[in-house]
């Protein structure tokens, strides 16, 4: 009997996969199998658990070799994300995960112009298909919306400081929280326009930068990283993301940020604004309504915060 054979550009197609799958994912994964099995402990934490369970493909994350901005070390990787989690695991219950999945906690709102801008909380993901996960830049989501209708997105991921010194050659002593991501959403540009003609002239990029400010009072975590032109990993964007081009490096320059000499930028949150004195004479009153509103917002977040990030001594709230 004749036997029925692949075609030859199958054969090839599989062999590539194999050899691909080898070099870029088994020989690295044997290369960092102690701290893989540390990776899987971590992750078997009772209040991390829930998301290995909702993303199973989480545990090998740190292989694919595009995590958090371009030239990371695997290992560096590995590491990053174990600390992550087992910083989070600190301070969240065992429903923390299944709730960013489930419903994407509101942690800061405002109804202004007769329109509801909120601040939301989630896992990484695609906004049209929610089973694609899009956390190769971060690790936790903070998504603007108006009316409901999400028009920005930032992700972050928490970076320990002696991996902050080494990457982002930082002079710090704290974690560092890393900013891999900020982006708005594809056909919501004049939506993005009328929040930021309502909202004191301040863009939602901005707005997402001081509800991460908060996160980082909270966790007292004196430092945040950003992520530049380029260093950022989405130069083929997603289909949330097609004509949204977003220019990191003239935003943190915009918002005080200093750019360090491998090509990321830092600042310090909350200290980053520039003596009023420096501010024409004209303009001080409208930037300090703008100051004053910003900081609002790290405030109310912070309450919002609060309340998902429920094992913090001292901090715990009830509704």
């Amino acid at each position: 009997m004749k036997q029925i054979g692949l075609p030859k550009n199958s054969v090839c197609d599989a062999f590539n996969r194999v050899i691909f799958l080898l070099i870029n994912r088994f020989i690295p994964l044997i290369q960092h199998l102690r701290g893989h099995f540390s990776w899987l402990r971590t992750l078997s934490h009772p209040n991390i658990s829930s998301l290995a369970t909702l993303h199973p493909r989480l545990k090998y994350k740190y292989l694919r070799n595009n995590y958090l901005f371009f030239a990371l070390p695997i290992a560096d990787a590995l590491k990053i994300m174990r600390y992550h989690y087992q910083v989070i695991s600190k301070y969240v219950g065992v429903d923390f995960f299944s709730c960013l999945f489930e419903k994407a906690p509101l942690i800061w709102e405002l109804q202004k112009d007769e329109c509801h801008f909120g601040i939301r909380m989630t896992y990484p993901r695609d906004l049209r298909r929610e089973s694609v996960m899009h956390d190769h830049e971060g690790d936790l989501a903070l998504l603007f919306e108006a009316d409901g209708v999400p028009i920005y997105v930032l992700c972050m991921t928490i970076v320990p400081n002696y991996i902050a010194e080494r990457n982002f050659h930082t002079q710090q002593t704290s974690d560092v929280i890393f900013i891999g991501r900020v982006q708005g959403v594809n056909g919501q540009f004049s939506a993005v326009r009328a929040a930021t003609k309502s909202l004191y002239d301040t863009t939602p990029a901005r707005l997402l930068v001081n509800a991460t400010e908060a996160i980082a009072r909270l966790l007292s975590i004196q430092l945040v990283v950003g992520v530049s032109n380029e260093k950022q990993l989405s130069r083929e964007k997603t289909n949330d993301e097609k004509g949204a081009f977003f220019d990191y490096d003239t935003f943190w320059t915009s918002i005080g940020s200093c750019k360090t000499d491998n090509g990321f930028f830092s600042m310090r949150p909350e200290s980053n604004e520039k003596p009023i004195e420096e501010v024409q004479q004209k303009h001080r009153s409208r930037t300090l309504a703008k100051r004053k509103f910003r900081k609002s917002v790290v405030d109310v977040t912070e309450l919002g915060l609060r309340r998902i990030f429920t094992q913090i001594e001292g901090l715990n709230t009830t509704n």
